[in-house]
């Protein structure tokens, strides 16, 4: 996989959007990006959570055998990395 910085910039605009103040956590289900299958997002959510561009990542698996990914909100750092992509020319 290669790293695509036009996926993580689509992410944190839409953590930003998706995000409510008190809510918590985010649903990754929320933070689909068309074009990009479900795998390459987590890896992706994946580099972002190891660079501190958000507060966490917790999967929860239930007995049905589902899975439930969540996420928090964005980090100062996260706030900062998306201004400078809005910023970049």
């Amino acid at each position: 996989m290669k790293r695509d910085m036009d996926l993580i910039r689509q992410l944190l605009i839409k953590i930003e959007d998706v995000y409510e103040p008190g809510m918590g956590s985010i649903n990754v289900k929320s933070v689909m990006i068309d074009g990009y299958d479900v795998n390459t997002i987590l890896e992706h959510l994946r580099l972002m959570n190891d660079a501190g561009l958000f507060q966490g990542m917790q999967g929860k698996q239930y007995v049905t055998g589902s899975t439930i990914i969540s996420i928090g909100n964005l980090t100062n750092k996260g706030y900062d990395t998306l201004e400078e992509f809005k910023n970049d020319t």
